[in-house]
């Protein structure tokens, strides 16, 4: 099980592999708020995960608290040779779409999986804009080696209303299956790691 640390504006879990869940701080209806889930799929995976509150602050001091948390996403890629981000935000329509900027956030490869994997149980696009920076957003946490190979790639998942309210358990074990894959596919071997007891 993942180590939970609380912090003022986000909790974070140390967990395990190359794959980190994030959901930026949110100031929108409960309803929306996909923190929860991201959360449990960290946890059922045993991944990384840092999870913005939700009403944490009014959206004025927003930018602030993005910081923040984009500093200690950027901190725990460091610190755990993170190659996947994967931001799990909310929509008000439904479905699930998976936001990248093609060759600039991920590559068709990592794309390709998240989505054929995801359409096997619900509605999925793809959006293939290149992420602009928003005001409740945590682009930008790609990273490319000198040769233009992904150090680290980055994938937002937007998830629709009804994904969040009326299938959030399939949801879940989706994400932490996800999760599985993407280590496999980025070379993660858990016997390699040293092991937690819990």
């Amino acid at each position: 099980m993942p180590i939970k640390i609380l912090h003022r504006n986000h909790t974070e879990l140390v967990g395990t592999g190359y794959v980190l869940l994030a959901s930026a701080n949110a100031t929108g209806p409960v309803e929306l708020y996909p923190g929860p889930v991201a959360e449990e799929a960290a946890l059922s995976s045993r991944a990384y995960a840092i999870i913005g509150k939700n009403n944490a602050h009014g959206s004025e001091h927003q930018a602030p608290v993005l910081q923040e948390m984009r500093d200690r996403i950027n901190s725990i890629i460091n610190e755990n040779r993170i190659k996947c981000v994967l931001e799990v935000s909310s929509k008000q329509e439904p479905g699930i779409e998976i936001q990248t900027g093609p060759g600039e956030t991920c590559n068709e490869e990592i794309s390709n999986l998240i989505h054929s994997f995801l359409s096997k149980n619900f509605p999925v696009s793809l959006n293939h804009e290149l992420l602009k920076s928003q005001s409740n957003s945590l682009t930008g946490l790609e990273r490319k080696n000198q040769d233009g190979t992904f150090a680290v790639q980055s994938v937002r998942i937007n998830i629709g209303s009804e994904e969040l309210a009326m299938r959030r358990d399939k949801l879940v074990d989706q994400l932490a299956e996800l999760v599985g894959m993407l280590n496999v596919k980025l070379g993660f071997d858990p016997a390699s790691e040293p092991v937690v007891e819990d």
